[in-house]
C-alpha cells in the first residue's frame, strides 16, 4: 500500500479538446498534495501525441505506481556460530594423538 501522503495529484487542463497536426497547443498542469494544497517541488512532464500509442501497440510505460510500492520481501538470514567451525586432533608435533572411540567421530568399523 503506497503512503498516499507521497502521492501526488495531477490535473491536466489542456487549451483544446482535439488539435490538428502542427497545431500549438498549451496546458495548465496543477499538482496538488494529500491535503489538497499546491505542490511545491521540482517536477518533470512529458508531452506526446497519444496517437503514436496505436502505431506502435500501446504504451511501453508501466504503471509508476506498482513499480514503488509493490509488495516486494527479500528475506535471507544469516547465522553464524562458532559451534558450527570444527577442528581436527590438535596434538604437539611428532606425537601420536588419540583415535577414534567407538561411535564418536569413527568414520567405519575396523578390524
Amino acid at each position: 500500500m503506497p503512503p498516499e501522503k507521497r502521492v501526488l495529484s495531477v490535473d491536466v487542463t489542456p487549451s483544446s479538446e482535439t488539435y490538428r497536426p502542427g497545431q500549438k497547443a498549451q496546458v495548465k498542469l496543477k499538482l496538488t498534495d494529500f491535503d489538497g494544497k499546491p505542490f511545491v517541488g521540482s517536477t518533470v512532464v512529458a508531452i506526446y501525441d497519444k496517437s503514436v500509442e496505436y502505431i506502435s501497440g500501446g504504451s511501453n510505460v508501466p504503471e509508476i505506481k506498482a513499480f514503488f510500492w509493490k509488495w516486494r520481501r527479500h528475506h535471507h538470514p544469516q547465522t553464524e556460530s562458532s559451534l558450527d567451525r570444527g577442528a581436527g586432533n590438535l596434538i604437539p608435533p611428532n606425537t601420536i594423538g588419540m583415535g577414534d572411540i567407538g561411535m564418536f567421530g569413527a568414520t567405519g568399523l575396523t578390524k
